[in-house]
C-alpha cells in the first residue's frame, strides 16, 4: 500500500529519490519530534531544507459514547484531525529566502513518573484512551524545568518567561490540551494568557 510519504512526493512533483522519513503512531508530540529531527538535518546538510508535514488522524478512535470508558469521549471532544506543514533551514539566502521563525532551541524529555497518566490501547478493532486526572498537575509540576533545559545552552540563567517577551501578550499554547492543563501552565510559568 503506498505511504502518505509516496502520495506527497506526487503531489508536490519531487524527484522518487528525495529523502524522506516517516513515524507513526506518535500522538501529541509527533509534531515536535520531527521539528527537532529536521533542525538537526538542516544544520548538519549545508544548503538543505527540510518539508516537515505532521498529519494527525482521529478517525481510528471515533466511537459512540460509551458508560465503561469516559476518556474516549473526553479524547473526541479534545482532539480531532489535523495538519501542519513546515520548511526548516539554516543559512537562508537574503535574496531569495526570508524566514519567519528562528528555531532557537528544540529539547525532548520524559516527564518522571507521567506514562500513568495517558495511553492508547489497540485491542481488537478498537483503540481506546485512558487519561487521568494526574495530567495537569504533571505537567505544571514540570514545564518549567523542562523549558529551562530548552534554552540552558544559550546560557547560564533561569528562564523568566515574563521576561522573554516585552510585548503586553504572552501566551502558552499548549496544543489541543483542554482547559485544565493550559491554566496550570500558566500559573507556574508566568504566563499573562492561555490559548489553546
Amino acid at each position: 500500500m503506498p505511504r502518505a510519504d509516496y502520495q506527497l512526493i506526487k503531489l508536490l512533483s519531487l524527484g522518487p529519490s528525495v529523502q524522506r522519513l516517516m513515524t507513526y503512531q506518535q500522538g501529541c508530540f509527533a509534531g515536535g519530534t520531527m521539528i527537532r529531527l529536521a533542525k538537526d538535518l538542516a544544520e548538519n546538510n549545508k544548503g538543505a531544507r527540510i518539508l516537515v508535514v505532521c498529519v494527525e488522524s482521529s478517525a481510528i478512535g471515533f466511537r459512540g459514547p460509551s458508560k465503561s470508558n469516559v476518556d474516549n469521549l473526553v479524547a473526541q471532544a479534545l482532539f480531532g484531525d489535523e495538519a501542519a506543514a513546515i520548511i526548516i533551514g539554516s543559512d537562508p539566502k537574503p535574496s531569495v529566502e526570508m524566514p519567519v521563525f528562528e528555531i532557537v532551541s528544540v529539547a525532548q524529555s520524559f516527564v518522571p513518573n507521567g506514562d500513568c497518566h495517558l495511553a492508547l490501547h489497540l485491542c481488537g478493532m478498537d483503540l481506546t484512551f485512558h487519561c487521568t486526572k494526574g495530567v495537569p498537575p504533571t505537567i505544571a509540576k514540570n514545564v518549567r524545568e523542562l523549558l529551562n533545559k530548552g534554552i540552558g545552552a544559550f546560557g547560564n540563567f533561569k528562564l523568566e518567561l515574563t521576561s522573554l517577551d516585552s510585548s503586553p501578550r504572552r501566551e502558552c499554547n499548549c496544543g489541543s490540551s483542554g482547559k485544565r492543563i493550559g491554566p496550570r501552565a500558566q500559573e507556574v510559568t508566568g504566563h499573562e494568557e492561555y490559548s489553546s
